[in-house]
């Protein structure tokens, strides 16, 4: 099982012996929120992860993070798996936002997404 801390790492655990498979360390802050994704072709367990960093994470099973995504927020409440391998992100501005991993077809038109970076890069400033 998965478990997430205010000291801002997560930790993988067995069962059920309780011992710390793996450790998962790239937040700066609390973490509030875990998924499993769906994984794809027998790569292993992928897990995300949000917390009071504004950050949505992607990692492996190991513990490597894979992917990370800042936010235009104070704080990354809630997430979620969704099919496909997408994810769902709810946060301190009261706004759910959908990431893909689909270079096309799910995924949102250029002007939206360059509008989503102007947001995170005033956000940032």
């Amino acid at each position: 099982f998965l478990s997430c801390s205010n000291d801002a790492t997560i930790q993988r655990w067995g069962l059920p012996d309780g011992l710390r498979l793996s450790e998962f360390i790239g937040h700066t802050n609390f973490v509030y929120s875990l998924a499993v994704l769906q994984s794809s072709g027998g790569g292993g367990m992928r897990l995300a992860s949000c917390g009071e960093d504004g950050f949505l994470r992607v990692w492996r099973e190991t513990g490597q993070e894979v992917a990370s995504v800042a936010l235009p927020v104070t704080s990354a409440w809630s997430v979620a798996a969704l099919p496909g391998g997408d994810v769902a992100v709810g946060s301190s501005d009261g706004v759910c936002r959908v990431f893909t991993p689909a270079q096309s077809g799910r995924a949102a038109p250029a002007d939206v997404q360059a509008a989503f970076e102007a947001e995170v890069d005033n956000h940032i400033k």
